[in-house]
C-alpha cells in the first residue's frame, strides 16, 4: 500500500507510506490500522505532524522516515517502546523533528539492548550535553548500531560546555559495531578535540568520521569565537597518526589554516588506514599544500583528497605535481576554486596526463582522458 493523501497521481509501491503535510493524524490513523500488520515503510514529509494513534506493529520490518516532522511526546514514547519491546526497525531517520535532549534521552534508553537497529538520523533536532550524554549511555552498551547521523545540532550547547563530547567519544572509543558516525556543525571547538583524539586512538570500529563545519581551530565554540590556534587539530592529528580503523575522515570548513594541515599532513605519513581526506574550505595555502605534497611521497593509502576552496597557488601547485609522480594510489583530487595560475597549472597538467586524469567540474579522478591547465586556474566563489 502507499498513501499520498495530498496528492493522488503517484506511482503505487507496496512497501512505501508517504505522508505528507498537512495530513490530519486522526484520518491517518484510521488509514493505517487496516494494514498495520503489512511490512511497510513509513515516510513523512515536511510539516507534517505525527501523534500516538499509529499501531504498534507500523514500526516492525519497516525503515522509518519522519524528516521534519513534530514528534509530540506521546509519539516519542510509542516509538521508545517499540525499541525497547524489540521492534524489527532497522533504519530509524527523525532528522528535523525537533525532538532535543527529551526526545533523544527517550531513545537512547531504549536502544541499550536492542539490536535491530543499524541506522538512527538524529539529525537537526536541537539535541545538547544532555542528550548526547544519554546517546553516550546508549553507545557504551549497545552492540547494533551501525551508523549515527547527529549533524547539526547543539552538543556543545550554548554555554561552551564540552561535556556532552567529551561522553560521546568516550563511549565510541570502547563501542565495537558503529562504523560511521557524522558530527558535522555540532561547535565541537578546541575543546572537543581532545576527547576525539583519544577515541582515534583506541578505537577499532569507526571507518567514516564527519567533523566538518566544527571550528576546530577556535577556542570558543559557536558565536563566540577565541583567538585561532591549531592546538585542537594537532590533537586530532596524533590519535589520527596511530589510528587504524579510520577510512574517511571530513575536516572541511574548519579554518584549519596552512599550520592545521601540516599536522594532518604529518600525521598521514604514519597512518596506513585512511583513503579519503576532505580538507576543503580551510584557507589551505602554498604552505599546506608542500606539506601534503611531501606526506603523498609517503602515503600509500590515500586515494582521494579534496583541496577545494583554498588558497593554494602555483608553489603548492608545483609540490603536489612533483608528488603525483611517484604516489601510485591517489585516484581522486579535488583542487579547483584555489589561486593557482599558468604556471602551476601546467605542471599538475603534466602530472595529471602522466597519470591519466580526468578533470570534470574541478574533479579530477585518475581515466583516460587528460585535463587541461586552464582547468586549474583560479575560479570566481559563487
Amino acid at each position: 500500500m502507499t498513501m499520498y493523501p495530498e496528492v493522488d497521481d503517484r506511482p503505487v509501491d507496496d512497501e512505501v507510506i508517504f505522508v505528507s503535510a498537512g495530513v490530519d493524524p486522526a484520518e491517518l490513523a484510521c488509514k493505517l490500522l487496516p494494514h498495520a500488520e503489512q511490512n511497510q515503510k513509513a515516510h513523512w514529509g515536511p510539516g507534517a505532524k505525527c501523534n500516538a494513534m499509529l499501531s504498534d506493529s507500523i514500526w516492525d520490518d519497516s525503515d522509518f522516515r519522519a524528516n521534519g516532522i513534530e514528534l509530540d511526546t506521546d509519539s516519542l514514547i510509542k516509538l521508545s517502546d517499540a525499541l525497547r519491546a524489540g521492534s524489527k526497525l532497522t533504519s530509524l531517520s527523525i532528522s528535523g523533528g525537533g525532538a532535543a535532549d527529551a526526545g533523544a534521552a527517550k531513545i537512547a534508553d531504549a536502544l541499550h539492548a536492542n539490536k535491530m537497529l543499524t541506522d538512527a538520523d538524529l539529525s537537526h533536532n536541537f539535541i545538547g550535553v544532555l542528550g548526547a550524554e544519554a546517546i553516550s549511555r546508549m553507545l557504551a552498551v549497545n552492540r547494533g548500531l551501525v551508523h549515527l547521523d547527529l549533524t547539526d545540532n547543539v552538543l556543545t550547547d550554548y554555554s561552551h560546555s564540552h561535556a556532552g563530547v567529551t561522553a560521546l567519544f568516550g563511549a565510541v572509543a570502547t563501542n565495537a559495531t558503529l562504523s560511521s558516525l557524522n558530527l558535522s556543525s555540532n561547535g565541537v571547538g578546541i575543546a572537543g578535540c581532545a576527547a576525539i583524539s583519544n577515541t582515534l586512538r583506541v578505537n577499532t570500529a569507526l571507518e567514516s568520521l564527519n567533523l566538518s563545519s566544527n571550528q576546530l581551530c577556535e577556542d570558543k565554540a559557536w558565536f563566540k569565537l577565541g583567538p585561532r590556534t591549531s592546538k585542537g587539530i594537532v590533537n586530532i592529528a596524533k590519535g589520527l597518526r596511530t589510528n587504524k580503523a579510520l577510512r574517511s575522515l571530513d575536516l572541511s570548513d574548519n579554518e584549519l589554516a596552512d599550520a592545521g594541515v601540516v599536522a594532518i599532513a604529518r600525521a598521514l605519513v604514519d597512518n596506513t588506514t585512511l583513503t579519503a581526506l576532505e580538507l576543503d574550505t580551510n584557507s589551505v595555502g602554498d604552505g599546506g599544500a608542500k606539506a601534503l605534497a611531501a606526506a603523498l611521497t609517503k602515503n600509500r593509502t590515500l586515494k582521494h583528497l579534496n583541496l577545494r576552496h583554498n588558497q593554494i597557488g602555483d608553489a603548492g601547485a608545483l609540490a603536489l605535481a612533483a608528488a603525483l609522480a611517484t604516489n601510485s594510489v591517489l585516484t581522486e583530487l579535488e583542487i579547483g576554486q584555489n589561486q593557482i595560475g599558468s604556471q602551476g597549472g601546467k605542471a599538475l597538467e603534466q602530472a595529471l596526463n602522466d597519470r591519466t586524469l580526468r578533470a570534470a567540474n574541478n574533479f579530477y579522478a585518475f581515466a583516460e582522458t587528460p585535463t587541461t591547465a586552464s582547468a586549474l586556474q583560479a575560479e570566481p566563489r559563487a
